[in-house]
Formats: C-alpha cells, structure tokens, sequence
C-alpha cells in the first residue's frame, strides 16, 4: 500500500471512530448563545446571550449554574462539584432571613428555652431585624447584607450593645441553619460587629448605701431589709425577689441563690433558674442578718393579720397580701427609698449590684471572689464590667507602694 494510501485509510478510520465523551463529573462550561429570554432553574429571568452556563452529571441528575464570564462560571462549577463530591445538597434552600429565625424560634421552644430568652429573640426579630434583611434568602445571603443592616440600626441611633446583642441572634440562628445543612456557611461571623461601648455606671458608694438603708429604717419602710440585702449580698433585683425563706440560714447568715422571677409582658411570672444557672451560696454580714431577722417578724405579722386570706408564697420580700412582689414594683418603692434619702433619682436598683461589687474591691476583696460571690461566669467578665475601678485601685496600689519601697532622692545619714 503506498503512503497516499495509507493516509486515507487512516483518515477514514478518524472519521468513523466517536469522539471520546468526558465523563459526567467533569462538567462543562458554555457560553449560552440563543437569542431572547430564559427562566433559569434558580427562578431569575435573564438574557441567554449575556449568560455563561456549567453543568455537572452526577447520578443521573444535572446540576447547573450560571456566571457573567466563563471565569465566573467556571469557579461556580468547581465549587459545585466540591460540594457534590463531600455529599453537599446542591439545590439552594429557598429559606428568607425571617423564615430562618421563625424556625430558630420555634427550636428553641421545643428545647425548653426559657420565656425571657425567647421573647429577647422575638423582640430581635421584631424590632431590629430589618424588613430588607428579612427578606434576603439565606443562600443569597451575602457579608455585605449584614454590613449594611448593621450600619443601618447604627445610623438610627442604636446603641452599640442593642446592635451587637441583635447580631448574636441573627448570627446563633444561621450558625443553626448551617447545622440543618441548609446552607454551607454562616456569613453573619465575617462580618465584625460594632465596638462595644461601656456604659457609664453610677453605682451609688458605700456612703450612698449606708445613707439610704439608714432612711429607709427611720421610717420604717418595710423594705429596708431588701435595700440591706442588696447592698451586702449584690444579687441581681430578680434573684432578691425570688428568694424562699427555706434559702436563707440567719444563723449562718448564709443565703443561697439559685432562682429568679422571670416576667415576660402577656405571660404569667414564673420563677426560673438564673441567669447563668449557677446555684452559689452568699454569706453576708451580721447587718444583714439583723434587717431580716427584723424583716420575718414583720412578715409573720402580716401573715396573723390576714390569717387565711395570705397569699403566702414562702417569699422573703412579697407584697403585705404574700403575693410576689414584681420587679417594677421594687423600682418604684427603691426610686422612693432614694427621694427620702436625698440621693440622685438616677441611681437604679440594679446598681446596688454595682455599689456592692466597688465595695467589696475597696475593701481589698480579690476579683476572683468578688466575681464568684456575684455570680460572673468569669473573672474575665467581673474585670471588663469594673476596670475603671480596679485601674482606681491599681493606682492606689503603685502609690502605697511607692511610699514603702520608694529609694529616689533618699541621702545617707
């Protein structure tokens, strides 16, 4: 056979021989070329021409992305094709924002959440979750989307804690909806929330304390004794008013924390475990003993007065009837306690917690304890919540120092 032949003998064999198929999981890109307009499997009407199309096989099923540019697409498909080969659901969860935290919710119910933290999640979402975030689709949701939400709620005179408290919602609830594996990734953590700003505490001094406990007993008030108890035990006001007598040892003057009244607006008072659901045991001094000792025998007479008709609940501080004293009640009674003792209306009840713990660290009690007898989860905590007081006393401290080892300018005799 001569070579001219051969050539085509072997041309005719290219011809007939198929061309060789890449296999499914490759993939491909193209560029969709048809004129007019497409529905896209994603539901987005766009211009075929101006679109670049990849698409993957995988058991029987295609799987199809788009892109601008063939870069794009193509890094769309390479992604798809990661998130097929690690068992990845490719179809986008149709899920909005607000769809997202109404299940969140919902979970959280159902895992027994207490009432307080349900409503501050609703209250988020409510309030502070912006109606355009909401409507975003979770696996459209973008770091930029979080961005301008957050830079919104400052623009409209939020406080920095609102923003950051809101932000930790949103981000618990797509951090749940990645566990779901309804979306990949949780883009509210990229985004950095704003800085925290301290609030200026006023908590009243122990000069403050001592002159209204001692107003409040020369009038008789009958709730000197919980004025008394905030100030030695520094008890956050819902753990005071949630407090039994079978709590409190007066001869050991030990009182043990380990509830709190809970009240959530259209929901019946509840008292739950608290805040940090840390059971810690209080020794508090013999002022405090004698204030409620005093505080129980008017108590008991109460009680003898209204014989069957006391509500009695067991409380330490309930209302004259025995029925729980609320919260807002305590504040009105503690802003009337100040009035009589002259002192700023601007003093809440809960600084008395704040009054105790800069009392306890004048007084030389080390963070640590301080931050265990308040019932801080850290010490960490206790330390950002009252640097001021304690650079106050770092301060003090150099100086004391500087007297007893200061050697600078000192002459020999």
């Amino acid at each position: 056979m001569n070579e001219a032949a051969a050539t085509m003998e072997t041309s005719a064999k290219s011809a007939r021989r198929p061309k060789r198929k890449a296999p499914d999981h490759a993939g491909t890109v193209r560029r969709i070329r048809e004129a007019g307009w497409i529905e896209r499997t994603d539901g987005k009407r766009v211009r075929q021409s101006e679109q670049w199309q990849g698409r993957v096989m995988l058991d029987g099923t295609r799987h199809v992305v788009y892109g601008p540019t063939e870069g794009t697409a193509q890094t769309k498909l390479d992604q798809l094709k990661e998130d097929l080969r690690r068992g990845r659901h490719a179809k986008p969860d149709r899920r909005t924002v607000k769809q997202l935290l109404d299940e969140y919710i919902t979970d959280g119910q159902a895992r027994g959440l207490k009432p307080k933290t349900l409503f501050f999640y609703r209250q988020a979402r409510d309030l502070y979750v912006g109606k355009e975030l909401q409507r975003v689709k979770l696996h459209e949701m973008r770091p930029e989307h979080v961005r301008r939400w957050m830079n919104e709620q400052t623009g409209r005179g939020l406080s920095s804690t609102t923003v950051r408290n809101t932000r930790a919602v949103l981000n618990a609830a797509v951090e749940f909806a990645v566990r779901q594996e309804w979306i990949f990734r949780n883009v509210v953590e990229l985004v950095k929330p704003p800085k925290r700003v301290r609030p200026n505490l006023r908590p009243p001094t122990p000069a403050e304390m001592g002159r209204l406990i001692a107003a409040a007993e020369a009038v008789e008030d009958r709730l000197a004794a919980l004025w008394t108890l905030a100030a030695h035990a520094g008890c956050r006001p819902g753990e005071l008013l949630a407090l039994r007598w079978e709590d409190v040892d007066l001869d050991a003057g030990i009182t043990t924390v380990q509830r709190n009244q809970s009240k959530v607006p259209g929901e019946a008072l509840r008292f739950d475990s608290t805040k940090t659901d840390w059971v810690r045991r209080v020794r508090v001094g013999p002022d405090a003993v004698i204030a409620l000792r005093q505080h129980r025998k008017a108590q008991l007479a109460e009680r003898t007065l209204l014989g069957a008709d006391y509500d009695d609940h067991g409380l330490e501080f309930a209302l004259e009837t025995g029925a729980p004293l609320l919260v807002r009640h305590a504040v009105t009674r503690f802003k009337q306690a100040l009035g009589r003792a002259g002192l700023p209306l601007e003093i809440r009840f809960y600084d008395m917690r704040h009054g105790n713990a800069t009392a306890m660290l004048l007084s030389g009690v080390q963070p640590k304890a301080a931050a265990d007898r308040l019932g801080h989860t850290s010490v960490t905590l206790f330390n950002d919540t009252y640097s001021h007081m304690l650079d106050e006393i770092d301060a003090d401290a150099a100086v004391k120092l500087q007297s007893v080892l200061g050697t600078r300018g000192r002459t020999s005799g």
